[in-house]
């Protein structure tokens, strides 16, 4: 598969999820993709904690977490921060999760299973959605 290398391969992107297999992947596939700073964790609490401190640039953060879900992560990290970009993964694709996501202050989601392509490619639609966004603020500014 030719990627295109990353325009920031210095994004330090967080994958939240509490199935060792998927941050594996994920971390992988991220890693393949020419991102060098990517890391995971299972654990809600330290993601918030990493988010919060902004230690993080991009988050793939899993709905179903032990101790709270990811809908409840997402809502604790946009009660202080509507910027971040979260994108969710999810095994529940139907269009009642996928609205709760949105709702509860989602950049997007990816359904699981998802592949390399899938993954890079939701990556590369929500950087350039912000780019565009920050370009339009710079013009109004």
């Amino acid at each position: 598969m030719s990627q295109q290398a990353p325009e920031n391969p210095n994004l330090r992107i967080l994958v939240v999820d509490d199935d060792r297999h998927i941050r594996t992947i994920a971390c992988a596939m991220l890693k393949r993709a020419g991102y060098g700073k990517v890391s995971s964790t299972d654990d809600p609490l330290n993601a918030i904690r990493r988010m919060q401190r902004g230690l993080v640039d991009i988050a793939f953060l899993d709905w179903s977490l032990p101790t709270m879900s990811g809908i409840e992560v997402l809502r604790s990290i946009r009660a202080n921060d509507e910027d971040l970009p979260i994108i969710m993964f999810t095994a529940h694709s139907d269009r009642e999760h996928v609205m709760e996501a949105f709702k509860a202050g989602a950049t997007d989601y990816i359904s699981k299973p998802f592949n390399q392509s899938t993954l890079i490619g939701k990556l590369n639609e929500v950087l350039e959605k912000l780019k565009q966004r920050k370009r339009q603020q710079d013009q109004i500014s």
